[in-house]
Order: C-alpha cells, then sequence, then structure tokens
C-alpha cells in the first residue's frame, strides 16, 4: 500500500546530509559575526533551565497532538469538496506515508533526529537565523518567521502542508523557549524529551501491547526521577558543575569507570547469589526462589525486536543519568551534608533499592547503590557513577542476551 523503506533510507541520508550543510552554514555564519558560546547558548544549562526545558518539551506534547489532529480533521473535510478532494487525499496520504516509514526505521530515525536534525536546525535556526532577527525585528515576529522558514523547508523536503506546518509550530515553540531561557542545551532538551515522548506514544497507540505501554512509564518515570534530582540540587543553592556535573577526564572515562562498572557487576552478581543461597536454606520449599529471575530480567526476556532494543537503552542510559541525579546528586548529598557520610550512604541506598520494586534484587541493588555513592562521594562526579551504573546494567543486559539465565 505504502512505498517500501527502501527509498525512506535514502530520503533519510538526503535529509541528515542537509542538515549538516545547514549546521557547517550556521557555524560558519556564527564564527563571522564573532558570536561567543555564552551567546549563542552553548554553555551547560542551569538546573533551573533544565527543569523550565523538561517542563516545556512535556508541554508541547498535547499541543502538537491537537494542532495535527486538527489538520488532519480539517484535510479529511476538505475530501469532500469536489475541486480539493484529489490535493486533500494525496496531502493525507503523504503525511500517512512520512510517520508510517519513519516508524519502520525507528531507531535510525531517533538516533538521526536527536544527534544530527535536531542540533543542527537548533543552530541554523534559533542560534544564527532568531538571532539575526531579534536585533531588528520583536520577539513574536522574529518567531514567527523563524516558523514560517523551517515550515517552508519541511515542505520542500516532504511535499506534505500537515508535516510542514507541525514542524512550523514545533521550532515556533523552540524558539519561543529559546528566547526564555537563552540556554541552546536547554532547547535541545526540550525537542529531544517531545521526540522521544511523541515517538514513544505513537508505538503505544499502534501496537497496543502492554510492554510498550510499560516502557513508556518507565521512560516518564526516570524523566520525573531527573526532575526531582535537579530540583533537589537547586535547593542547595548549587550549579550542575558544583553538584557534580563536571565531564570526566580521558583517563577516568576510559581505565577508571568502566572497571569500576564491572567490578560493582561482579559484587552485585556474588551478593545476589549469596542471597539466593541463605533464602533457598531457609525457604527451601518456595519455588519462587528457584526461578531466580528478578523483575528486569523477566520483563526482558518477554521482549523482542525494538521493544528490547528501548528497554536496553532505557536501562543503560536513561535510567543511570535519571536515577544518578536523584539518588546521588540529590539525596545521597543532602543527607551527607546533613547527617554525615554513613547515614547518607545507607538511606540514599535504601530508597535506591525501594525506588527498583524487585523483592529478589533488594540486596545487590541496595549495595550496588552503597558502591555508587562511594564514587560519587571519591569523585565529586555524578558523570563518573553515572558511567559505572551504566557499564553495570550494560553487562547484565548483555549476559541476559546470550545466556538462558544470569543474577545481576
Amino acid at each position: 500500500m505504502l512505498a517500501s523503506t527502501v527509498p525512506y533510507t535514502g530520503h533519510l541520508v538526503y535529509t541528515t546530509l542537509l542538515n549538516i550543510l545547514l549546521a557547517l552554514l550556521a557555524w560558519r555564519l556564527l564564527v563571522r559575526g564573532n558570536a561567543t558560546r555564552e551567546q549563542i547558548g552553548l554553555l551547560p544549562p542551569s538546573g533551573r533551565q533544565v527543569l523550565y526545558a523538561l517542563a516545556w518539551g512535556l508541554a508541547q506534547i498535547p499541543l502538537l497532538a491537537v494542532f495535527q489532529n486538527a489538520l488532519t480533521s480539517l484535510f479529511s473535510s476538505l475530501q469532500k469538496v469536489p475541486a480539493l478532494a484529489p490535493y486533500a487525499r494525496q496531502q493525507l496520504q503523504q503525511f500517512h506515508q512520512i510517520v508510517y516509514l519513519s516508524l519502520h526505521l525507528p531507531l535510525l530515525s531517533l538516533l538521526l533526529a536527536l544527534l544530527i536534525a535536531l542540533p543542527a536546525q537548533l543552530l541554523f535556526f534559533q542560534a544564527w537565523l532568531y538571532r539575526s532577527l531579534r536585533r531588528t525585528h520583536g520577539v513574536w515576529s522574529s518567531c514567527l518567521l523563524v516558523a514560517c522558514f523551517a515550515g517552508a523547508v519541511a515542505f520542500l523536503i516532504h511535499f506534505s502542508l500537515i508535516h510542514a506546518a507541525s514542524s512550523a509550530l514545533f521550532v515556533f515553540l523552540l524558539t519561543l523557549l529559546y528566547e526564555r531561557i537563552g540556554s541552546l542545551w536547554g532547547t535541545w532538551i526540550a525537542g529531544a524529551l517531545f521526540i522521544l515522548l511523541a515517538t514513544l506514544l505513537h508505538f503505544v497507540s499502534t501496537n497496543g501491547s502492554h510492554y510498550t505501554f510499560g516502557l513508556f512509564t518507565q521512560v516518564v518515570f526516570e524523566l520525573l526521577l531527573f526532575a526531582l534530582g535537579i530540583w533537589l540540587i537547586r535547593r542547595r543553592n548549587l550549579t550542575l558543575q558544583q553538584a557534580g556535573f563536571r565531564p570526566p577526564t580521558p583517563s577516568e572515562l576510559l581505565f577508571i569507570a568502566p572497571w569500576l562498572g564491572i567490578g560493582v557487576f561482579v559484587m552485585g552478581s556474588v551478593i545476589g547469589r549469596l542471597q539466593q543461597d541463605v533464602l533457598a536454606a531457609l525457604f527451601p520449599h518456595a519455588t519462587w526462589i528457584m526461578q531466580n529471575q528478578g523483575l528486569a530480567e523477566h520483563i526482558f526476556r518477554q521482549l523482542h525486536g525494538w521493544q528490547r532494543f528501548s528497554f536496553v537503552i532505557i536501562g543503560a542510559v536513561l535510567a543511570p543519568i535519571a536515577e544518578e541525579t536523584l539518588f546521588r546528586g540529590g539525596i545521597y548529598a543532602s543527607l551527607r551534608n546533613r547527617f554525615g557520610m554513613g547515614w547518607g550512604l545507607t538511606i540514599s541506598s535504601l530508597l535506591f533499592a525501594i525506588a527498583h520494586l524487585d523483592p529478589l534484587e533488594f540486596v545487590p541493588i541496595f549495595f550496588i547503590g552503597m558502591a555508587l555513592a562511594l564514587v560519587y562521594e571519591k569523585t565529586r562526579s555524578l558523570w563518573m557513577s553515572m558511567i559505572v551504573h551504566s557499564t553495570n546494567n550494560a553487562i547484565a543486559f548483555f549476559l541476559l542476551s546470550v545466556l538462558p539465565t544470569v543474577h545481576h
């Protein structure tokens, strides 16, 4: 019924190259204009900017959904007008084809959108075009001009009025956010959050799987943990860098954090095995102990294809960022400053284990939380504890995919 994914792959290559050219052009123009990183908004965002961006990204979901539904309803109504029916039908088919094909290459589409298309468009439309227009025009007129230009570019690429209008509104909202917070990184967070949630919502509505809905719920849960962690950090009147968001050195990134992650995984596995042996000795007839399958392992084994890949991305990327921000940067640091290191380690690790809602993994997760808090305590770097956390989870997922059973 619709075109195959082969031409769409070529189309992705074409649009990726176009976005790269836009980014290079914008960067060249910004350099010629002697724009500084601070003026562009490339400095690390503050906690307040991140929270504002997360809220903005979430608010875009219903706004764009209502707008897009109104446009599709309008074109559906135009099909009843004889003179406009062929064009309206063509536009609806074109829009549905864009959505259909992009979701048949979801991982590639998401990666290209988040890592190339969105940053490139932010550099071109916000950092250069909007800042250039803003010098001689007001905020609203500049935002509207940028949105119209973005919509025109989208139409020339896809020849879909619905997609072009949706793109124009998306860029308009991001431009307003950029004006409000002055951070290109914060604007990227809002745009990336919208793209991720919009894609997951579409999967939920089309696939109707409770596992898909569970993945979406997990993403929202991790984002809420991250927002709560940022809020706790800001309550202590700290910048993100002071709280531990400092980039790791090359030696830490390559030679220390991964090995610490391997050590944490081995420790958790040994403690998990000891816990199983103790429970088996205390309750020799309990079948749930013999199964030795935690909640994460059970869910992982029920997933296939893109669902399994999404679960791994959430567990190995999103969860470490969100959970380290809250449990180490927010809770542990606050408790340590108030009650001392011992109480900080114990309480934050207990909360970390409880949050996983997995009785069979409670003890190993508690000690993993202790180890991650010690990494943060010794390095004063949340990125280090995030990498250690991510390495631990990635090893567990890898072993789950190649072995019949594994305790992690």
